[in-house]
Order: C-alpha cells, then sequence, then structure tokens
C-alpha cells in the first residue's frame, strides 16, 4: 500500500487562512467583541479568564439614578430633674390627675407676672397645652401682684358671669411679697377655702431670696393640711435646673415657660370627654405695673 503523505504545517496554515477568509466573505459582520479581564465581585469570587462582551455602540447612555440617604435625627435626651426624698410634683407621690376625678374640663390660673408670661398675649404657652389635653383655660394673671389679687380675682370670676363653673384651679402666689407672713397665709387659705371642694393646684416659687423660702414653708404647709389641694414644687425646679429663669433668678427663660406649662399640664392630666379645650378670654390684663416686688 502506498504511503500516505502528510502535509506540512505551512500547507495547515495556509488551508486554515483560506477557510477564514471564505468565511468572512459569506457572513454577516460579526458585533465588536471587547475583552473585559478577569476580575473579581463580591459574593461569587474570581471571575475566570477574559470573557467577550458583545457592545452595541448605539445604545443609548444609561440614566443616572440618585439614591438618596435617609437621615436619622436623634432628639437630645432630657436633663435630669433632681427630686428630695419627698417628691417635687403630686405624681412623684402616685396621685391621680385632676382629669380623673372631676366631671368638667374648666380650669382657671389666678398668679402673677410668672403665669402672665405664659398667657396669650406673652409667650402663649399656657392655652395651646392644656387645650390639647381637653381644658377650657382662663389665665387671670397681672405682673407685679400679691396674693391678694387671687381674692380679687375670685371676687370677680367665682362663679363665672357666663354661668359655667371652674372644675379645678391653679395658683401661684408668691414671687412679690410684702413681708407679712401672716397675712400671706391667711390671704392663701382664704383663696384655697373659696375655691373648695374644686381640686387646686399650688405651687411654690422660686427661692431668690431668704424670704422667699419662708414663704414657701408657708405654701407647704397649706397643701399638706387640705386632701383637695395639690402641691408642684416650682421651687426645686428651678434650684436643679436654673435654665428655667432668668439672670434674676424670679422669672421664666423660654425653657421655663414650656416646664411649668408641661407640669401643670401633667398635674391636670386628660379632661373628661377629651374634646378640644378653647383659650377662654380675661378680664385681667393690666401690665403695666412692676414684674417684682422684692421685700
Amino acid at each position: 500500500m502506498p504511503s500516505r503523505t502528510r502535509p506540512s504545517t505551512a500547507a495547515l496554515i495556509a488551508f486554515i487562512g483560506a477557510l477564514v477568509a471564505c468565511g468572512c466573505a459569506t457572513t454577516s459582520a460579526s458585533p465588536e467583541v471587547v475583552t473585559v479581564g478577569a476580575g473579581t465581585v463580591a459574593g461569587v469570587g474570581e471571575l475566570p479568564g477574559d470573557i467577550g462582551l458583545p457592545v452595541n455602540r448605539d445604545a443609548p447612555e444609561p440614566v443616572p439614578v440618585t439614591v438618596e440617604t435617609a437621615v436619622v435625627v436623634t432628639e437630645p435626651e432630657p436633663e435630669p430633674v433632681v427630686m428630695d426624698s419627698d417628691g417635687i410634683r403630686p405624681s412623684d407621690l402616685g396621685l391621680p390627675p385632676f382629669g380623673d376625678f372631676v366631671d368638667g374640663n374648666r380650669v382657671i390660673v389666678l398668679g402673677d407676672s410668672i403665669m402672665a408670661s405664659t398667657a396669650e398675649r406673652y409667650g402663649g404657652e399656657m392655652c395651646p397645652r392644656l387645650n390639647e389635653a381637653g381644658w377650657d383655660v382662663e389665665v387671670d394673671a397681672e405682673p407685679g401682684r400679691f396674693v391678694d389679687f387671687g381674692l380679687r380675682v375670685l371676687n370677680r370670676r367665682l362663679p363665672p358671669s357666663d354661668g359655667a363653673d371652674w372644675d379645678a384651679a391653679v395658683v401661684f402666689f408668691g414671687s412679690n411679697f410684702r413681708g407679712d407672713y401672716l397675712n400671706y397665709e391667711d390671704q392663701l387659705r382664704e383663696i384655697i377655702s373659696r375655691l373648695a371642694p374644686r381640686p387646686v393646684l399650688v405651687l411654690t416659687v422660686s427661692e431668690f431670696a431668704e424670704t422667699r423660702a419662708v414663704v414657701n414653708d408657708i405654701i407647704r404647709s397649706v397643701a399638706d393640711g387640705d386632701p383637695d389641694v395639690y402641691l408642684l414644687d416650682w421651687a426645686d425646679m428651678t434650684d436643679a435646673e436654673p435654665r428655667l429663669v432668668g439672670a434674676d433668678g424670679i422669672h421664666l427663660t423660654g425653657a421655663g415657660r414650656t416646664r411649668i406649662v408641661a407640669e401643670v399640664a401633667l398635674v391636670l392630666g386628660e379632661a373628661p370627654g377629651r374634646l378640644e379645650g378653647e383659650c377662654l378670654p380675661t378680664t385681667f390684663t393690666d401690665d403695666v405695673l412692676p414684674t417684682i416686688v422684692t421685700e
């Protein structure tokens, strides 16, 4: 049998080149190929070798996508309030809020410049906060008033001229003091007696002078002797948090007004019926007197 002659390497290369040239002439153009080098993908590992990916040069440019990042705002923690062993608010003693045992939602607020600063014509904090809890509120407070001003208010507003009675009261007197402790106590007790049997919240005053410490002892004594009277120790609060009062140690800062209103709201609780309350008008708006008399 005759032997078969193997084609040379050069002949094979020439033959393959002819086949490639023939194929290019009879088929459509192949898409352009872009070579992507080997890399890694998170969670997958290393990609195997070079990959040929067809690229359409006529494709539109991709539209950029904006991803919004959520922003979390963290409110600062409120500053702690130092409380004495007796508690500074009725809830510290386990006493229920007024709204748990009164039938109506009308509250009258008596006071001097401290309470006047929260009225609608000044800071305006009292009404919105208590209205939100369902209370109808009348703030009868004027700057520079002594404790006898509370009796003047009650002479005109107890019972109210509109016929609707009051269900609770807030009393703040003692920042203005004439120096007569017995007279102060007698008039404070008369205010409480006139308001009975309604629940009454009385507040101590900031002790910017030694005489006010004695005034506060009287206020605490009056509250201790009457189950219908709740005590809010504002003196302890302002002593623990000086930022609640201004440089004079008496009048409220913005933080002080917000705080005292929040504390009053805590004592009152939710009004019966839980309807939206109303800010009642007052005729006690004489603001020409000095804001404080110190003796």
